[in-house]
């Protein structure tokens, strides 16, 4: 079947086809060159000038409308990476194989895997901006940045004399947001101590799933269940009636910018004692089942036969590494007191793994000031430090401040009538444009998509259609 009669007669016909060709293309966080290389093929294809630089960001320059010379140009900003997560036993290569856009009513979504809409949908609106030669505009600088869900290394490397334009508008979130957090990534480590399995033991794998997962920034206050912490909680009450030996505990996928949306582990114990391991299991998938049962109402705690093995965590290492999960801050911090509704602080804890010579973790803590951040950080430092647990800060990237009133807001605010500006959850790159250019007013105009960085994710075509003709309209008015 043609890709593109999924987003046949959907308007703006151009946005949506554009995001198609977007989707096939790999766009891995790290693995930037092969859409960067599209995107210069585009601007070619246009016959626009482009700039790639050394980290594969993309700048393709538009021309101010007939009338527009002397407005203010506009810098446009999107990243063109994805975080890519499949459904468990979906068999697709994110380096090879197309996304499978489909759509489900107004939802345009991804058949087993992330759709990329994040942030997809913002490269092809301007995409669709540069192609267009009605649009009424001043001078544009469109930025394909690049490994944003990575580090934000493309922001962070984005030339500052690269960009002239003082008026920023970025589109990865939903219009309109005036400020958001910053984060620090805190990669935690021990040494993994084995002993031998006790004789006559026999194996089992116990595995938290089901959850929906997500975007642990956009998705905090809706207090999602972590799946890493889940299992730690099952293990820990499993302590209280039984005696085993943690043989692996394993969970998250590769970023704890994302909820942990499956967590297993496999134990050794006496077979006297499955009993209580059946009692525990069945007490713990309904006690899930209520405490989640508006915000993650699939989560399942279920127990499989498991292949053993010769060899388990020490009592020590695996003492310590339920310590440190039961104390470790996970979920919201503390909350904040100028935008109702939104976290001051919050932390995610996204990775774990037991395999190897030693025990990685790692947690994303967000705050919206460098002081609460580094405040956070100095918490976990410090139980780490009780617990002889090294850390080290895997990225720091700089918060948003909020900007006092701009000519763009006053024209922000003109357009859209019906939407008030707002913190974002999410750490965009606006914090390194603002570092580079401090004179520069920013604005996010995004359309909105949900449940980023899970194979749930999905835009609205009635929202993509709105925020499109804001976008314009905004643009239009700049002169």
């Amino acid at each position: 079947m043609d890709a593109y009669s999924v987003v046949e007669g959907l308007e703006p016909q151009s946005v949506f086809r554009y995001f198609i060709d977007l989707s096939k293309q790999p766009r891995q966080p790290g693995k930037r060159k092969p859409c960067s290389d599209y995107l210069v093929s585009f601007a070619k294809s246009l016959g626009l000038p482009y700039e790639q630089d050394d980290y594969q960001n993309v700048i393709i320059r538009k021309p101010a409308s007939k009338g527009y010379e002397s407005a203010p140009s506009v810098m446009l900003q999107a990243h063109f990476d994805m975080i890519c997560e499949k459904e468990e036993g979906l068999v697709h290569d994110f380096d090879r194989d197309q996304v499978k856009v489909v759509r489900q009513g107004d939802h345009i979504c991804a058949e087993g895997t992330t759709l990329g809409a994040d942030n997809g949908v913002g490269c092809a609106y301007m995409m669709a901006i540069l192609a267009d030669n009605s649009l009424v505009h001043p001078a544009l600088e469109c930025v394909f940045t690049s490994d944003e869900e990575s580090d934000m290394g493309g922001a962070a490397h984005l030339k500052r004399e690269s960009v002239q334009s003082r008026l920023i508008i970025n589109l990865d979130e939903t219009a309109v947001k005036v400020c958001h957090p910053g984060t620090l990534k805190v990669d935690m480590v021990f040494d993994r101590e084995t002993e031998e399995v006790l004789p006559g033991r026999i194996f089992r794998k116990l595995t938290v799933g089901g959850l929906i997962g997500g975007h642990t920034g956009g998705y905090a206050m809706a207090e999602r269940g972590n799946a890493i912490v889940l299992l730690n909680r099952v293990l820990w009450n499993l302590r209280r009636e039984m005696d085993f030996q943690l043989l692996s505990m394993e969970g998250g996928t590769s970023s704890p910018s994302v909820f942990a949306r499956e967590a297993s582990a496999v134990i050794a114990f006496d077979p006297p004692a499955e009993a209580a391991l059946l009692r525990v299991v069945e007490q713990m998938q309904a006690l899930y089942k209520k405490e989640l049962k508006v915000n993650d109402p699939g989560v399942s705690v279920c127990l499989t036969e498991a292949e053993g093995g010769e060899e388990a965590l020490s009592a020590e290492t695996a003492a310590t590494l339920l310590e440190l999960l039961l104390i470790l801050p996970d979920g919201v911090f503390s909350m904040n007191k100028e935008h109702a509704g939104h976290f001051e602080t919050c932390s995610n804890i996204g990775v774990l793994r037991t395999k190897g010579e030693q025990v990685f973790a790692s947690l994303l803590i967000r705050a919206i000031t460098a002081e609460k951040k580094y405040y956070l950080y100095d918490k976990i430092v410090a139980l780490c430090d009780l617990l002889n647990v090294r850390t080290s800060i895997g990225r720091d990237l700089p918060h948003w401040e909020e900007q006092p009133a701009s000519k763009l807001m006053e024209i922000v605010r003109e357009v859209y009538t019906d939407r008030e500006p707002s913190m974002s959850a999410c750490s965009l790159e606006c914090g390194y444009f603002q570092a580079k250019w401090p004179d520069a007013e920013i604005v996010v105009l995004g359309s909105p998509y949900y449940n980023a960085h899970s194979p749930s994710e999905y835009f609205s075509i009635e929202e993509t259609k709105y925020y499109w003709d804001h976008l314009l309209e905004v643009l239009r008015r700049i002169h």
